[in-house]
C-alpha cells in the first residue's frame, strides 16, 4: 500500500512518515521488526524446500532467503521438532514441523528438512541484549561453538520452548535408527519413533500411532530381497513403503509387536518371515508350500505301497548289458542282419575285394553297429531310468485328493473362460485359491482330510487281502519274460526285399522264372548250366 503524508504546518521539522511507523506501532500488534537476528547462517542445504537457503533467526520469526524463493515462518507456526541421523553415520537430518504449512505456488510443504554434516562445526555470537538473555534464563550463551547440527537444534529449542525428538530404542540391521525404503518410488528413510514414524524425505511425513489402524508385512512384487511395509490409517487412507530390506524384517516386527500395533493377518506374517527370509533368494508361493507339505504327508503315508513297485535294478540290467556286449564283441559276430537290410549284398562285395577292403570296411561296420545298438538300447529299454517307471496298480485304491483338487474339480466350469488353454485356467485358478481365506479353505482341507483317512483305510484293507502281493508278482513275471523274448530285427529280411527293377519287370511281362531273383549259389548253378547248353546244341547240329 501507499499513503500519501501531508505535511504538518504547525511542525515542519517533524518527519510525518516516522510520525505514521510509531503511531501503527503503538496500536497494532506487530511479531516483530526489522532489525538485527539472533542467529545468521548461510548457505544452509535443505532438502524440503530443495535448495541452499540463507537463514535467519529472530525471536518471533525464521527467515530463509534462497536464490528463487524467500519464506518467512512464524515460530508459532511450528509444531515439532526431531533430530535424526542419516543411514551412513555422517549427516544429520534437523526436521521442523509447520502447521499451517509454507507455500511455493501450488505446492505446500509442511515439514522444513535441514541436513548437516557431523563433521562441520561453527562458531555462532548471538544477536542478544541482557535483557533478552535473561528472558531465556540463561539456557542461551552469547557464544555458541560446536557441531553446526547442535547449535543448531538448541537455539531452536529454547526459542519454541519445545522438545526435540530423538530416535528411541529401535536399531536396525545396518546399525542405525533408520531403514531404507522407498515411497511413491522415491527412496528414502523410515524412522521408528517411541510414538510414531517418521520419512525422510520425500514427501516427508510422521506418522502418529493413534492414527495408525494395521499394519501389514506384504511380499514385494519387485524383488524376493525385499517386503512391503503397509500402514492403513484410522481415515482409511494406506501408506505403503516398498523395498524394505529383508534383514530389517524381523526388527521392525519385533518392534510393532512391542508397541502393540494390529498387525493384519498376523499368523501368515509369521509364516512368511519364517519362509521368506531364511536365506533363499527364490520366489514365495504360500499355495506351493501348502501342496508340498500335503504332498509330504501324503508320501509318509504311501511309503510302503509305493516300494513295492521298485522292481527294476539299475546296476543288475547295466551289468547284463555289458556282458551281452562283451559275448558279442569276442565272438566276432556282429549283428549286420538285424540292422543292415542290405548285408547280403555288402557280403557279397566284400567277398569279391580283397583283404585291404574288408581291414577298412570292419571299423566303419564297428562303429555303425555301436550306433545302432546304443540307439536301440535308448528306444526300447528307455535308458535306464526310463525303464525304472513304476507300474500302476489297477486294483489298488483311487489316491487321496488335495484341498486345492477338490475346490478347482469343484468350481472349474465358473473358472474357466472361453478360449482359455488349459494351463490359463490352471493359472487363473491357483491366483484365486491364493487369495482365498482359511475359513474358505477350511470346507476344502476337511474333505481331503476324509478323502485321506479313506485312502489310507481302503489300502490297509488292499494290502490285508493280498492283491498287493498278487500285482507285484505278475508285474515280475511280466519282466522276466521280457527278459527272455529275443530282440526282434529293425529292419526287413534280405530274402524278401525287392528292388525297384524286380518290381518293374515283373509288372511288365510274365516271363518264366528266369526273371526272378536269385541266391548266389543258385545263380552260379544257372551259369553253370547256360555255359554247358551252347555246346550241347552245337553238337546235335553237328549230327544232322
Amino acid at each position: 500500500m501507499r499513503f500519501h503524508m501531508p505535511v504538518d504546518l504547525d511542525d515542519e521539522d517533524a518527519d510525518p512518515v516516522e510520525e505514521f511507523r510509531k503511531a501503527v506501532m503503538a496500536l497494532a500488534g506487530v511479531e516483530s521488526e526489522s532489525g538485527q537476528p539472533i542467529a545468521s547462517l548461510s548457505q544452509i542445504l535443505c532438502m524440503t524446500p530443495r535448495g541452499r537457503y540463507d537463514i535467519k533467526v529472530y525471536p518471533n520469526h525464521l527467515s530463509l532467503h534462497g536464490k528463487t524463493y524467500d519464506y518467512k515462518i512464524p515460530m508459532r507456526t511450528i509444531m515439532r521438532l526431531f533430530l535424526v541421523p542419516h543411514k551412513d553415520g555422517r549427516h544429520m537430518y534437523f526436521v521442523i514441523h509447520l502447521n499451517p504449512p509454507i507455500r511455493q505456488g501450488q505446492t505446500r510443504y509442511g515439514y522444513l528438512v535441514l541436513e548437516f554434516t557431523k563433521e562441520e562445526e561453527i562458531e555462532l555470537a548471538l544477536g542478544l541484549t541482557d535483557d533478552q538473555m535473561k528472558e531465556y534464563d540463561g539456557k542461551l550463551d552469547k557464544e555458541m561453538s560446536g557441531p553446526v547440527f547442535e547449535v543448531i537444534s538448541k537455539i531452536f529449542r529454547v526459542l519454541v520452548n519445545m522438545k526435540i525428538t530423538v530416535p528411541g530404542s529401535f536399531i536396525g540391521h545396518s546399525g542405525t535408527p533408520a531403514v531404507q525404503c522407498a515411497h511413491r518410488q522415491a527412496s528414502g528413510f523410515l524412522y521408528p519413533l517411541e510414538k510414531g514414524f517418521l520419512y525422510i524425505h520425500k514427501p516427508p511425513m510422521y506418522v502418529r500411532f493413534e492414527e495408525i489402524g494395521s499394519v501389514h508385512f506384504a511380499r514385494s512384487d519387485v524383488s524376493t530381497r525385499s517386503f512391503d511395509f503397509e500402514i492403513e490409517m484410522k481415515s482409511g487412507q494406506t501408506l505403503i513403503f516398498n523395498s524394505v530390506e529383508k534383514e530389517e524384517y524381523s526388527k521392525l516386527y519385533d518392534y510393532v509387536q512391542n508397541k502393540h500395533l494390529r498387525i493384519r493377518n498376523a499368523k501368515k506374517v509369521e509364516s512368511y518371515a519364517e519362509d521368506a527370509f531364511a536365506g533363499s533368494d527364490d520366489e514365495i508361493d504360500p499355495y506351493k508350500a501348502t501342496v508340498k507339505a500335503e504332498g509330504r504327508e501324503r508320501n509318509q503315508g504311501d511309503s510302503e505301497s509305493d516300494s513295492e513297485d521298485d522292481d527294476y535294478d539299475l546296476d543288475e540290467d547295466l551289468k547284463n548289458r555289458k556282458k551281452q556286449r562283451e559275448s558279442s564283441e569276442g565272438s566276432g559276430s556282429e549283428p549286420d542282419e538285424e540292422y543292415d537290410s542290405d548285408a547280403n549284398s555288402s557280403d557279397e562285395n566284400d567277398s569279391g575285394s580283397g583283404e585291404e577292403d574288408e581291414e577298412e570296411d570292419k571299423p566303419k561296420k564297428k562303429k555303425k553297429d555301436k550306433k545302432e545298438r546304443t540307439k536301440k538300447d535308448k528306444e526300447g529299454d528307455g535308458g535306464g531310468k526310463r525303464k525304472s517307471k513304476k507300474t500302476k496298480d489297477p486294483n489298488a485304491p483311487k489316491r487321496a485328493s488335495t484341498a486345492y483338487m477338490l475346490w478347482f474339480n469343484e468350481n472349474r466350469s465358473s473358472i474357466k473362460k472361453d478360449g482359455d488353454a488349459v494351463a490359463d485356467t490352471a493359472k487363473r485358478a491357483g491366483e484365486m485359491w491364493k487369495k482365498m481365506s482359511d475359513d474358505e479353505k477350511k470346507p476344502y482341507e476337511a474333505k481331503a482330510k476324509g478323502d485321506k483317512e479313506r485312502y489310507e483305510r481302503e489300502m490297509k484293507a488292499y494290502k490285508e487281502s493280498g492283491g498287493a502281493e498278487e500285482f507285484k508278482k505278475q508285474s515280475s513275471s511280466q519282466e522276466a519274460k521280457k527278459k527272455k523274448e529275443p530282440k526282434k530285427s529293425v529292419g526287413p529280411s534280405p530274402s524278401k526285399a525287392k528292388s525297384k527293377e524286380f518290381v518293374s519287370d515283373s509288372s511288365g511281362s510274365n516271363d518264366s522264372d528266369d526273371d526272378k531273383p536269385l541266391r548266389p549259389k543258385e545263380k552260379a548253378k544257372k551259369e553253370a548250366s547256360s555255359e554247358s547248353s551252347p555246346e550241347a546244341s552245337g553238337s546235335g547240329s553237328d549230327s544232322d
